[in-house]
């Protein structure tokens, strides 16, 4: 497929730096965003002095220093810019070809790749760092270089060739070249229940972390070579836990140690630790006090910060999230935003990877942020033209749109645009492209898809959505309606009513974690007849989104 790329520069006052006569699909985006470097933000900004200080340090028996977050201190809520904790920025349109779509994954991300495991599908997809669908890498299996129930981490690592996968519960970490070949696996001496690995190629060594089961797992930490010998090893004794796959264990690797925590379902008071490879030991550095009953938390260490994500039980929203600065201790909860398009979001989860900040939006989620953003009349005009540039590419085929920023390891950035790469697959014919966003007349041929958002319903009127008795539907049609009671499993889908009441769209985006199940569940919603919604103004039907749950076994 045809590809090009345009380059345009910007100057760091912010002047318009693009303009387009031409409506352009997404087919591949690849926007850079690049900082320089003049102020200090943690010193300098107002905004972090005058907060309170919510932590204070505390020595433990063994000498370590240890700080302690005062949850009960934790007042107020701030935005806080990623352009003082970024030094680049990537939005990357994935390719839209049918092997390269995804929904929510797993991802590792190094310079030039994008590594992602896509549970609903169960394949782990490499890409380049500017979206190009490269190849699927193993598949779910019984082989020797296949894996059984899903991959839990992953490592690329550029200069050998090579992608190491890690499987949840395995006893090997499975190895492909860059382009999907497979090599023979790395044999490990324990079985891993769910595990992080660090690679090093060039000496042939693996550094493991698992999450240590109580009465099984002997070890929580080890290093070993290529052919399964341990060389050092650290035993799971006091961080073992009751076996739970509800647990998760994390070493994010975003700072020169390797830090260490165990998320717990139950919610307890736990620590982030630090592996430390010449004493072959975990030393706790972090850890939060509750008033009272400790809630669900997990805990994330960068260069200059420990944040603490809360875990709420609606888990539809973004999740809160606690900013300690190391150097001051002062923190408050914080409402991380890309200041540089605006002040978006994205998507409600976010990775701190191995040095890099991931988040993988939906097009169509995204689309409708950005529209709701350029509505505001205060937007910078660069920001209003980098969004354009964006929203005007997103188009109903599009695939996931990705944000990656490098975690800066200095204390002094500012960030600044300074050059833009776009690479595009696919074109639409020649069309102007307006100057701003604006809603079109209602016709008959209208393709505009409508949220179920509060702007939209003062458009739009929801007129029954699934026609007829739709529990009864499920029942009926259903050929999984005998499942088991005792394993109860839900589907979420989303997808588009069309004019004449037909889905279209239908995607997966909450997983029974079963394959079946899940394609079932798009067969029915595929196979149902929709009352479609009305223009409020016109009387006429027009196109909306849509989203319902599937249960097996069916609800009563």
């Amino acid at each position: 497929m045809n590809s090009k790329k345009i380059n345009t520069k910007d100057s760091i006052k912010g002047k318009q730096f693009l303009q387009y006569h031409k409506q352009i699909a997404l087919g591949l985006i690849f926007i850079t965003f690049t900082s320089c470097s003049d102020k200090n933000d943690s010193d300098g900004n107002d905004k972090w002095t005058k907060l309170p200080i919510i932590a204070f340090n505390s020595t433990d028996s063994q000498g370590n220093t240890v700080v302690t977050c005062d949850y009960s201190l934790v007042k107020d809520t701030i935005d806080f810019e990623l352009s003082s904790l970024l030094s680049d920025f990537d939005v990357i349109g994935l390719s839209n070809q049918d092997e390269a779509l995804i929904t929510e994954g797993n991802t590792t991300v190094s310079e030039k790749y994008l590594g992602i495991y896509v549970s609903q599908l169960s394949e782990y997809k490499l890409f380049s760092r500017k979206g190009d669908f490269i190849t699927n890498i193993s598949s779910k299996g019984q082989g020797v270089n296949e894996f059984s129930i899903s991959i839990y981490d992953s490592y690329i690592d550029e200069i050998a060739n090579r992608v190491y996968l890690l499987p949840m519960v395995t006893n090997k970490i499975l190895v492909s070249d860059l382009q999907g070949n497979m090599q023979d696996p790395i044999q490990l001496p324990y079985t891993v229940p769910k595990g992080r690995i660090i690679v090093n190629t060039s000496e042939k060594e693996v550094t493991v972390m698992v999450l240590p089961f109580k009465e099984s797992t002997l070890s929580v930490v080890w290093k070993q070579d290529f052919e399964g010998n341990i060389i050092q090893e650290i035993p799971a004794q006091q961080f073992a836990v009751q076996p739970d796959y509800s647990n998760e264990i994390d070493c994010g690797q975003n700072t020169t140690a390797m830090s260490f925590s165990i998320f717990h379902w139950d919610a307890t008071i736990d620590t982030l630790y630090r592996y430390n490879e010449i004493k072959n030991g975990l030393s706790p550095v972090f850890t939060v006090r509750f008033p009272d009953t400790p809630l669900q938390h997990e805990y994330i260490e960068l260069p200059h910060y420990y944040l603490i994500r809360m875990i709420p039980e609606n888990q539809s929203v973004h999740y809160p999230l606690i900013c300690i600065d190391k150097k001051t201790l002062r923190g408050a909860f914080v409402r991380l935003n890309a200041d540089f398009l605006g002040g978006i979001r994205g998507a409600y989860w976010i990775d701190f990877k191995r040095g890099y900040y991931i988040i993988n939006n939906y097009a169509y989620n995204l689309k409708e942020e950005i529209e709701n953003k350029l509505k505001d009349q205060h937007l910078d005009q660069s920001h209003r033209d980098r969004l354009e540039l964006i929203n005007n590419n997103i188009t109903e085929e599009s695939n996931n749109i990705f944000f990656i920023g490098r975690l800066r390891t200095d204390m002094i950035s500012s960030f600044a645009v300074h050059d833009i790469n776009i690479y595009l697959q696919e074109t639409l014919p020649e069309r102007e492209t307006p100057s701003k966003v604006s809603t079109p007349a209602i016709t008959l041929d209208d393709d505009r898809v409508y949220g179920v958002k509060m702007d939209d319903l003062k458009e739009i009127r929801i007129t029954g959505s699934p026609k007829g008795d739709f529990k009864e539907y499920f029942k009926t049609n259903n050929i999984y309606k005998d499942w088991s009671d005792n394993d109860k499993k839900e589907v979420g889908l989303t997808f588009v009513i069309e004019k004449d009441g037909s889905a279209s769209n239908v995607k997966v985006n909450k997983s029974s974690e079963n394959e079946k199940l899940d394609k079932e569940a798009v067969r029915l919603i595929q196979n149902m007849e929709f009352s479609p919604a009305i223009h409020l103004e016109t009387g006429k039907p027009v196109r909306s989104r849509f989203a319902m749950p599937v249960f097996f076994p069916p609800q009563e």
